[in-house]
């Protein structure tokens, strides 16, 4: 259990670290020492577990945390980013360049607003979700492996098609039906004069085409907003169905989360697994450890702030309303080694 540590080994509940070992709440032990300690925790138990993650929290607390993680990069913002170059608002992304709103793509050229591309990210590409191995293409969802396509979902291995969907290895296609690649240009020319006439070019599918509550999308995750504020948006929300009764004779295997009282059931994968770490096994659903995950995360956005040493301005994902000490990096590194 540690957290933003580099090149350690042998750590228990350690935050900030650098190329250090035989520590334990940051503080450095003898080998044999360390070895007691690491033997009380061989074999967890849910109240170990919680003590270790308060004690890491309150550690934190008086350590400066490093504004953003960008590695081997040039010009960019954002956090979880490397080997990249004029590349802003990117979130856990490399090998990107000239790129701005980037989340979960990599390897992505000249592109702008992506979401979730991988492995291989759009060049030259605009408002692009779950595509791969896309050039010159706008407002697509899951389409791989093309070029000059718009407006279409689930089309692979295809070109020049515009508002199709669900196509294999077509070329000069609208609204799934064949033209003459001298036909299929005329007519795009027309749609998009009147795309741009009434609002609608460059943007992506409207909400209204989503067959899911904003509270059941991933956006939900990363994005949290209440019920209220979706539905002042425009987007749906499907509203908790009535909580069953808490079983009273519950299957053998199965578990009662503590939490939400739902049941669930571990695979022996699962238990194996925790058996071999010396970890306990659960006593929340997968959906409230999931939850617990994410609130882990920062924010998917940026915030302008001031080194809380040299005041130097900074674009980070603290935002100002956090306790953290947040250091901009020539001042964390000459804090850390």
């Amino acid at each position: 259990m540690i957290q933003d540590c580099v090149g350690c080994q042998n750590c228990i509940a350690c935050f900030g670290l650098r190329f250090k070992e035989h520590c334990f709440l940051n503080k450095q032990y003898s080998p044999e020492e360390f070895k007691k300690i690491e033997n009380d925790y061989r074999e967890l138990t849910h109240e170990k577990i919680a003590s270790l993650k308060t004690k890491l929290k309150e550690l934190q607390k008086d350590l400066p945390h490093i504004w953003t993680h960008v590695y081997a990069s040039e010009n960019c913002t954002g956090d979880i980013l490397s080997h990249s170059k004029n590349t802003h608002h990117a979130f856990n992304a490399t090998n990107c360049e000239d790129c701005k709103y980037m989340y979960f793509t990599p390897n992505t050229l000249h592109s702008h607003d992506c979401t979730y591309n991988a492995p291989q990210g759009p060049e030259f590409s605009y408002n692009m979700i779950s595509t791969t191995l896309l050039k010159d293409c706008m407002c697509n969802f899951l389409v791989w492996t093309g070029n000059d396509i718009r407006y279409c979902i689930e089309c692979h291995s295809s070109s020049n098609l515009f508002a199709c969907t669900g196509m294999r290895h077509k070329h000069h296609c609208i609204l799934n039906k064949q033209y003459s690649p001298e036909e299929y240009e005329k007519l795009c020319a027309r749609i998009v004069e009147h795309m741009i006439h009434t609002g609608e070019w460059g943007e992506f599918f409207d909400k209204s085409a989503s067959p899911y509550a904003y509270n059941e999308t991933i956006a939900y995750e990363y994005f949290p907003l209440t019920r209220e504020e979706a539905l002042e948006k425009g987007w749906s929300w499907q509203d908790e169905p009535p909580q069953e009764p808490k079983p009273q004779n519950p299957q053998p295997g199965t578990i009662i989360c503590e939490k939400s009282d739902r049941p669930f059931k571990l695979i022996p994968q699962e238990i194996q697994f925790y058996k071999r770490m010396g970890l306990p096994l659960p006593k929340l659903h997968h959906d409230e450890r999931h939850h617990i995950r994410m609130r882990e995360f920062n924010p998917l956005n940026l915030w302008t702030q001031q080194c809380s040493k040299c005041h130097t301005e900074i674009q980070t994902n603290y935002s100002p309303d956090r306790p953290e000490t947040i250091y901009c990096e020539k001042c964390y590194l000459a804090e850390v080694y």
